[in-house]
């Protein structure tokens, strides 16, 4: 089936019990860089640049040690926790897309703690959220556009920032006591998955130790 979208069309697909939605969007490729779509909505034309964003994204995880895992954090964070919107529905605080263009400009080196990571990390995303120096013409729209009309998510979300911090800052001050691992369950809730990632977030010695010989 067909379906006519903001940007393009939607298809659904069936086989058998499986199913697949696929989103069609023309677009007008620029010379320049990019490519241009019609947003059906507005009535307009929209530029977008993927790959400018990636390059910039890529370069930061070249130049400041860490940064991948923050932001790899501040994502999980991000799907293990809602906020109420306008509507009344629960959301995700942020898109991951928005995540990542704000910590885009996070000055490095950053500290070789995680937990001291992820506070700065979480402290600048709530002071910068809503003022990314990211092109909109990479995007389409500005980063934090859906914020901006949606006031009660975004002051939930500077909220839940808030108090994510205050409990990043109760372990940095507690480093090395066994309530560290109770608030990051607090924090992100289970970690298996984390600890997959990270080859054992719990071991801070291991860690410092693996970003030092990175540096």
């Amino acid at each position: 089936t067909l379906e006519s979208g903001r940007y393009g069309l939607l298809v659904k697909a069936s086989f058998g019990e499986a199913s697949l939605d696929l989103d069609v969007i023309p677009a007008i490729i620029d010379p320049e860089g990019g490519h241009w779509i019609l947003d059906s909505q507005a009535n307009t034309l929209l530029h977008n640049n993927p790959t400018a964003f990636a390059d910039h994204v890529q370069q930061k995880i070249n130049s400041t040690v860490g940064w991948a895992d923050v932001v790899v954090l501040l994502k999980f964070w991000n799907k293990r926790h809602q906020v109420t919107c306008n509507d009344g529905n629960k959301r995700s605080p942020f898109t991951s897309l928005h995540i990542e263009a704000t910590l885009a400009s996070l000055s490095g080196p950053l500290p070789l703690r995680i937990d001291e990571a992820f506070l700065l990390a979480t402290k600048h995303v709530r002071k910068q959220m809503m003022a990314v120096p990211v092109p909109a013409s990479w995007t389409g729209h500005p980063v934090s556009d859906y914020l901006r009309n949606d006031k009660k998510r975004k002051t939930n979300a500077r909220a839940l920032l808030k108090r994510t911090e205050q409990v990043l800052e109760d372990m940095v001050n507690n480093a090395g006591k066994s309530c560290c691992a109770a608030a990051w369950r607090r924090i992100l809730g289970d970690l298996e998955w984390l600890s997959s990632h990270f080859d054992g977030i719990d071991d801070e010695a291991t860690r410092v130790d693996h970003y030092l010989r990175k540096q």
